[in-house]
């Protein structure tokens, strides 16, 4: 394994943030400043900044979508006290 020690990362003019055309697979990271992203992409699931809502697609499909006003609107039924 490879220890990479660097104050920056950044695009080849320097101007933004570089891009990872192939995919980036990490088996750790820790964060210590805020990430900002409209979507974020977990394999088959899929979290998308849509306005103000948030939006949760399973292979691209709508499933879930969370309101900036804390409404929760299911594609499917609701179960509750069922095991995860």
């Amino acid at each position: 394994m490879s220890t990479l020690n660097v104050d920056s990362i950044s695009n080849t003019d320097g101007t933004g943030a570089p891009t990872f055309p192939n995919g980036l697979n990490l088996d750790s990271i820790t964060i210590t400043h805020a990430v900002t992203a409209e979507t974020l992409d977990l394999g088959a699931w899929t979290i998308v900044q849509v306005g103000d809502d948030l939006i949760f697609k399973y292979n691209s499909t709508s499933m879930l979508k969370l309101s900036s006003l804390g409404a929760l609107t299911a594609e499917g039924d609701i179960a509750a006290f069922g095991d995860p």
